[in-house]
């Protein structure tokens, strides 16, 4: 289980276009999977993630558990 914030970078990203249902986010030597969630507002299109891959950007990544599932409850940039 991933921290309740964690900060890292972005390995993958799943679907095409603005749909995007999850992402990979390595946090030191361990990877999570984090799910999107449909309902939520993120602030920004959710295409903005694939630079993050691209470009090995960092973000800043405030998480919730619901049951086995991760899900971005919040998805910042991390200035460097």
């Amino acid at each position: 289980m991933p921290p309740h914030e964690a900060e890292g970078y972005i390995t993958s990203v799943a679907g095409s276009g603005s749909d995007v249902p999850s992402f990979t986010l390595q946090v030191g030597t361990r990877e999570y999977t984090i799910l999107i969630d449909p309902e939520l507002d993120y602030g920004f299109d959710l295409r903005h993630l694939r630079d993050h891959e691209r470009r090995r950007l960092p973000v800043l990544c405030i998480l919730e558990q619901r049951g086995d599932e991760t899900y971005a409850i919040r998805i910042d940039d991390v200035a460097q």
